[in-house]
């Protein structure tokens, strides 16, 4: 599913440093490293009109991931993770 030259975009604000990852296995072992205990939290979502994810636990939502699909594959997902952002979505 991930294009080979996919990137992820990672903005978790005062979290931390932007990060951005490139090629389907760096961008894959993220995925599974971080997001497999996060999994049961998310829940399909529209984000800024593009396809994604919500993961909320209760009414605290603490990430949105948007994906960039062209064909049969994923080009680029942008994780937000930024407090201060998240603190305006609705779970």
């Amino acid at each position: 599913m991930l294009d080979p030259d996919v990137v992820f975009r990672i903005d978790p604000g005062r979290l931390g440093a932007p990060m951005e990852l490139h090629g389907s296995v760096d961008v894959a072992g993220m995925v599974l490293a971080q997001g497999s205990r996060r999994a049961p939290l998310a829940r399909p979502a529209i984000v800024n009109g593009a396809p994604g994810v919500v993961v909320a636990l209760g009414d605290r939502v603490l990430a949105l991931t948007a994906f960039t699909i062209a064909g049969d594959r994923v080009t680029s997902l942008t994780l937000i993770a930024d407090p201060d952002k998240l603190t305006r979505v609705q779970p």
